[in-house]
């Protein structure tokens, strides 16, 4: 009677452990694709930030395919406005990671105004649509 007593005591203790290392393992996955898809949204904004800083400069910018990190890459797009002069729209999108099969991509835009003020050159963003 003892003996069967420990061994379903051990059968309970088998399942909850199961049971327990099943929900972290699900947990970490969980976790790992979140911030897989952090990271291609951030890598999107990045995108923005690089079309802005090639924007201030140059105003005939029209984008390019960047890797700011070794397992993500970038895809610009800047577009002028055919109706008012000035106006840039900005589509960025962003895929990571390069070298997994779970790729995620993600992509931002935004809508800016290029104002020249003397030497002084500024971005407007302007808000979406």
């Amino acid at each position: 009677m003892a003996l069967m007593s420990v061994m379903v005591a051990l059968a309970i203790l088998s399942v909850m452990l199961t049971a327990i290392t099943w929900t972290i393992l699900a947990n970490r996955q969980m976790l790992q694709r979140r911030e897989t898809r952090l990271q291609a949204l951030w890598l999107a904004r990045a995108g923005v930030e690089i079309a802005c800083e090639n924007l201030m400069r140059n105003p005939a910018y029209t984008g390019e395919t960047s890797s700011p990190s070794a397992q993500g890459e970038v895809k610009i797009s800047v577009t002028t406005d055919p109706k008012t002069p000035g106006v840039f729209h900005i589509s960025s999108q962003a895929r990571f990671p390069l070298d997994r099969p779970d790729l995620v991509v993600r992509e931002v835009s935004a809508s800016l105004r290029r104002r020249i003020d003397g030497d002084d050159v500024r971005l407007e963003f302007l808000p979406s649509d």
